[in-house]
């Protein structure tokens, strides 16, 4: 029996006229390689434009097991009624700062289609110590920009509203807490993959500057600035070989500002 599947992982790109079929390819590369030893086929069935990901199906003698293998690994979209209190689930930053109460993020939820929501209270108690910082300066702080990856506990649950309600996991805050840490500033780049930031950081002249990349997703990256190195000053060049990527600074000094 052929299994299917919808990627959690989003693949998209701010240039509309962009080719999907290479990235179809790298990406299916990339699966294949988390099961090489396994007796499958892994195939890309469609990609959804309704919701930037793609369809694949598996089949084989070990389908069962990698159908599990790349839920647990990638993650697959989920029922609502399949959510339970304490989940922690893997999502995408959606609509940023396009309200004044909280943030909401893609995790791939479905029937229904429903966004989970960090509120404002929450984000300050979680980022600020509970200082009344407005939302936007919580935003901009952070360098939180669209499709910026976090992981979230599922708080509250509301069956009748349709509504999910929870806060920032314990591993995004990981993330964020080595950049107020170690005082490194840092550049989070979407819609490119690792390959396409490192080389536009080569043509650049700027790999002195670069301590590593770190792949947060197949499409976002955190690169780590050495010690002095402006985070600004970076994107104002690279952004100019991403140009269909955006790109958000992430500065200790700014963070430390509303903590």
């Amino acid at each position: 029996m052929v299994q299917k599947l919808i990627l959690a992982e989003k693949i998209y790109s701010y240039n509309p006229n962009f080719d999907f079929n290479p990235l179809f390819q790298k990406y299916l590369q990339m699966l294949s390689n988390e099961i090489r030893e396994l007796d499958v086929h892994i195939e890309i069935v469609s990609f959804r434009k309704q919701d930037n990901r793609l369809e694949i199906k598996i089949e084989g003698p070990d389908e069962e097991f990698v159908k599990n293998l790349i839920k647990q690994k990638i993650g697959s979209t989920i029922r609502f009624n399949e959510i339970h209190k304490g989940d922690v689930l893997r999502g995408y930053l959606v609509d940023v700062g396009k309200v004044g109460f909280g943030i909401f993020i893609d995790c791939s939820i479905r029937y229904p289609t429903i966004d989970v929501l960090i509120n404002l209270h929450t984000l300050r108690n979680q980022l600020c110590r509970g200082k009344k910082i407005p939302l936007r300066k919580i935003i901009d702080s952070f360098g939180f920009i669209e499709n910026f990856p976090i992981h979230v506990k599922v708080e509250e649950i509301s069956q009748s509203k349709k509504e999910i309600k929870g806060l920032i996991a314990k591993n995004t805050l990981e993330i964020i807490n080595d950049c107020f840490l170690d005082k490194l500033e840092r550049v989070f780049v979407s819609g490119s993959t690792r390959a396409q930031i490192k080389k536009a950081i080569a043509i650049t002249g700027h790999s002195q500057d670069i301590i590593t990349i770190k792949k947060l997703g197949f499409l976002e990256n955190i690169i780590i600035l050495k010690e002095d190195t402006n985070a600004p000053g970076i994107i104002a060049h690279i952004g100019k070989k991403l140009q269909h990527s955006k790109l958000s600074a992430i500065r200790p000094k700014k963070i430390n500002g509303i903590r």
